[in-house]
């Protein structure tokens, strides 16, 4: 048998926190992440000549729009949470409006982390993507890494000899 709060152990809880303006600045938040990444990826779409490019700039651009789809699925998801808790603490019902209320709080955290993620991503393959794939045709190019791994490896292991072993350097 499940014991219930007294009425005045409930009336003397603290109120939620307020989750409404979080709510609705991760929404506002995801908004803009809709509008920058949508134009970032028209840009690259119109400037890419290459088939394969051009390919390749449509299936990011379907995924995007998949991900900016679970990111204001998260943001409404926020609003609905603060907009129930206030409904609830209405009611008198002040536990079930604190989880309401912590619940808005975590989906709009989750939602300025997703859009943060998805503005990232969407930045570093644009950069390689821009003005028809040439920062990809001039620094990655795979024959060119692959034959300077050895060269690479070699300097990285200097690095890290010269930072942890020979501290006498940084010592003149």
């Amino acid at each position: 048998m499940a014991l219930a709060p007294s009425p005045a152990a409930v009336s003397a809880l603290s109120p939620p926190q307020p989750s409404y303006k979080l709510a609705i600045g991760s929404t506002l938040f995801a908004l803009a992440t809709a509008i920058a990444v949508l134009s970032v990826n028209a840009v690259c779409l119109r400037q890419a000549v290459d088939p394969g490019l051009l390919w390749f700039c449509w299936v990011f651009a379907g995924i995007c729009v998949s991900a900016l789809l679970v990111v204001l699925w998260y943001a409404l998801a926020a609003v609905n949470a603060s907009r129930r808790s206030e409904a609830l603490l209405n009611r008198g019902l002040v536990i079930e409006a604190r989880a309401a209320s912590e619940l808005s709080h975590q989906e709009s955290y989750v939602t300025f982390g997703l859009a943060i993620t998805l503005l990232t991503v969407v930045a570093l393959v644009s950069i390689v993507t821009m003005n028809n794939g040439t920062v990809q045709q001039t620094f990655l190019q795979s024959t060119l890494m692959i034959a300077s791994v050895k060269d690479v490896s070699q300097a990285f292991l200097v690095n890290v000899f010269m930072a942890v072993v020979d501290t006498d350097v940084w010592h003149m």
